[in-house]
């Protein structure tokens, strides 16, 4: 696929003309270039190398992105005929990666259901991963509607049979998985799709975080009843802890729901103990909750391991 930058003169002037009229939901004027035969495969040479097709669905107008994907593919089928012309298959134009997002990822992240409709059914992958290996699921997670995280869902179940392992599937970064961003974005809606499609509610990222954990830290008390009553492990991630995460965040509401979970008392948040933070935040309260529930270690950070005498 060539770039924008790479072209000269006419070319150039008609083919920067069509990428502004596909963002700007031009449909009669993209129509008209495409009849002139202006190039639709390209990408813009910048930090995230985006394609036609990525700013059609940016524009959000449904007819535009029809329209391209019907005109590539018919200019596939006539270079097929005639031979090797250099034209691109389907498959690259409908799911051109760019450094951030697919089409159907920056669709995702539009919250244009319909579009992420319309991609899917012209075959767009639910699979197919961004330049830095990020999923749409995973997209769909943090930032779709429940109706956008439904239909790549149902994407996801009729093009692989290893549900489990897609709807499980970590980003490379912190190995964060789609159910831990729905937690990061606060998305309730989310949570709940993820965990009836059996999303492991105990998994933990490279920081050694659950789900759990990212809940209480965002400060949302009802994904933390969500995960809590899908049977999520209060003391599976040590630290930084859930329970020293919602400390932390002052939420004794969230406090209360943990210790009645069996959270232990004495959670650590990046070395420093749920006790130690409700004292230095003047949080008394908190602190007695804690101590009731049998906090006993209000040190700041954590003893050191002695050496083993030689």
């Amino acid at each position: 696929m060539r770039y924008l930058d790479q072209m000269e003169g006419a070319e150039f002037d008609r083919t920067h003309q069509l990428y502004l009229a596909a963002g700007r939901g031009k449909l009669a004027e993209c129509r008209t270039l495409i009849a002139a035969g202006t190039e639709i495969e390209f990408r813009i040479e910048d930090e995230d190398n985006e394609s036609l097709l990525h700013a059609a669905v940016d524009g959000g107008n449904l007819d535009i992105v029809r329209l391209l994907v019907a005109e590539h593919g018919r200019r596939t089928a006539l270079g097929k005929a005639a031979g090797p012309l250099g034209v691109g298959e389907f498959d690259d134009f409908v799911n051109a990666p760019a450094l951030t997002s697919t089409p159907l990822q920056t669709a995702i992240s539009n919250q244009t259901v319909r579009m992420v409709r319309l991609l899917l059914k012209m075959g767009a992958s639910p699979f197919r991963t961004n330049g830095i290996d990020e999923s749409p699921l995973q997209t769909a997670a943090e930032h779709g509607t429940p109706a956008i995280l439904t239909a790549i869902l149902l994407a996801c179940d009729e093009e692989n049979s290893c549900w489990e392992d897609w709807v499980n599937d970590p980003e490379p970064h912190e190995q964060m998985t789609p159910l831990h961003l729905a937690c990061r974005g606060g998305r309730t809606a989310n949570v709940r799709l993820l965990l009836s499609h059996n999303a492991d509610a105990d998994v933990v990222d490279y920081n050694g975080r659950t789900p759990l954990c990212v809940a209480a830290q965002g400060g949302f008390d009802p994904i933390v009843r969500l995960l809590l009553d899908a049977g999520a492990d209060p003391n599976l991630a040590e630290d930084p802890s859930p329970l020293a995460a919602a400390v932390n965040r002052r939420h004794e509401a969230m406090v209360r729901r943990l210790l009645r979970a069996g959270a232990g008392a004495d959670g650590w948040l990046w070395g420093e103990t749920a006790l130690h933070i409700a004292k230095r935040k003047r949080l008394p309260r908190i602190r007695e909750l804690l101590v009731a529930a049998g906090a006993t270690n209000s040190s700041r950070a954590r003893p050191r391991k002695l050496s083993p005498k030689k």
